[in-house]
């Protein structure tokens, strides 16, 4: 598999220059140490320098951070993943909650993931440039949201 070094390019959102999506913070909650640090390294050679981890239950419950997305893996049972990253995704001042793309393991949990409030889904195992690809398109979508 090869993985691109930059994500696609930046189009522009009703005709104003997009920022770089290298400057957005990017959370990754798994309960598996090992996949974040895969998804760190995979984000960071992508050109994403604001990358946090983090491990349910507990590991979300000191962020403060605005993040502009969430990885959510789905290895929990029930999506209780979603329970780690709700405080997170309260608007915070009438903001929009940042956009979870959330990355499914098994039958039926892309459904409920979407239902739950994923704006995304990816199942595992995923292509590396997909789910860079997945990221962009969230991304813009949130800029352009906001602007």
């Amino acid at each position: 598999m090869s993985i691109s070094p930059t994500p696609p390019p930046v189009a522009s959102a009703g005709g104003l220059a997009a920022s770089k999506p290298h400057d957005a913070r990017i959370l990754i909650v798994s309960p598996m140490p090992s996949q974040v640090c895969q998804l760190e390294g995979l984000l960071r050679g992508a050109g994403y320098a604001r990358v946090c981890g983090s491990h349910p239950p507990a590991g979300t419950a000191g962020l403060r951070t605005p993040f502009d997305l969430i990885l959510l893996h789905l290895s929990l049972p029930d999506l209780q993943g979603f329970d780690a990253v709700a405080p997170l995704l309260d608007g915070r001042l009438g903001e929009q909650p940042p956009p979870v793309l959330a990355i499914p393991t098994g039958p039926g949990e892309p459904w409920r993931a979407l239902q739950a409030g994923a704006r995304d889904c990816i199942s595992a195992p995923f292509e590396p440039a997909e789910l860079l690809a997945r990221m962009h398109h969230l991304l813009e979508a949130q800029r352009a949201h906001r602007a």
